[in-house]
């Protein structure tokens, strides 16, 4: 039963993601809006959360914590080494901060379903 939850989450992630990064972003970046750095970071944000339930959803003997750490450290490396050499983009602490938030947020949600899984179970 927890598959499906990670399933759901993952497809919900998927959603939002696709949402915030191509039609939200495009329209407060045309209409020169201030949005609280929403549409820079969302970006960021939801592929460590797509990562975490997709890890979960297909294989839920990996720790939390550990998927946490790795998504958020794989992403931070990207995001000071890779992106710069490749889209010659300057470095955003904003998206390393919601990269930090999300893993965290991740992990309590998983550790949420987790829990609850092993409830219905008993």
């Amino acid at each position: 039963m927890f598959k499906n939850k990670y399933l759901i989450s993952l497809l919900i992630s998927i959603l939002l993601f696709i949402i915030l990064r191509l039609p939200y972003r495009d329209y407060i970046y045309n209409n020169n809006l201030y949005d609280f750095h929403i549409a820079d970071t969302a970006p960021n944000f939801f592929a460590i959360l797509m990562f975490i339930f997709l890890n979960k959803w297909e294989n839920n003997n990996n720790s939390n914590i550990k998927l946490a750490i790795s998504s958020f450290f794989g992403l931070t490396i990207y995001e000071f080494f890779i992106q710069q050499h490749i889209y010659n983009a300057t470095i955003d602490y904003l998206d390393v901060l919601a990269s930090f938030v999300a893993a965290i947020l991740a992990y309590f949600i998983c550790q949420k379903i987790d829990r609850l899984d092993k409830n219905r179970i008993k």
